[in-house]
């Protein structure tokens, strides 16, 4: 399969489609941290992030996976830079556009992932994924991501809780 998307480091022109995306993906998953009120994220808010990836000492990144104009998937890596005992490894975001699901976007995006991870020296990737969430378990495991624990009720949607595997690879 080609993929026909075009791989950017944002910018703060950016900001304004990076929160309608994130208001988007809000309404299609329940499988955020976020819901349909979306990841309250101003707009301020997101180019003073966005300004602090531009940083010349950060490890930390986002990736926004284009096809045209269209934002259509997002990655992010955090690092806690201010921690030296924790700033080896990257917490992993990883969302896509629903319309996208399943037609392999979700491969590109982890391999460039992890290509610039260890192009910044990152040691080791952790994520959380609900113990439900079936296709990003498998593209996690396609990728080497191992179980390394259980956090029971770590989500709490519509009465109801959910469970959360912390996964993570060194790499």
């Amino acid at each position: 399969m080609s993929i026909d998307i075009k791989v950017v480091f944002p910018n703060v022109y950016d900001a304004a489609k990076i929160v309608n995306y994130m208001e988007q993906i809000g309404k299609e998953s329940d499988f955020l941290s976020f819901g349909e009120e979306g990841p309250q994220m101003t707009l301020s808010k997101e180019i003073g992030y966005i300004q602090h990836l531009q940083e010349e000492n950060t490890k930390s990144f986002m990736l926004l996976f284009k096809k045209g104009e269209e934002i259509i998937g997002i990655t992010t890596i955090s690092i806690r830079e201010d921690r030296p005992r924790m700033s080896h490894f990257g917490i992993l975001g990883i969302s896509i556009l629903k319309k996208y699901w399943g037609l392999g976007y979700g491969n590109f995006l982890m391999e460039e992932t992890l290509k610039i991870s260890k192009k910044r020296g990152i040691k080791k990737i952790n994520l959380e994924v609900r113990t439900d969430n079936e296709r990003a378990i498998k593209l996690y495991n396609k990728y080497n991501f191992e179980i390394e624990g259980k956090i029971i009720k770590n989500t709490f949607i519509n009465n109801e809780y959910f469970d959360c595997y912390m996964m993570g690879r060194e790499i």
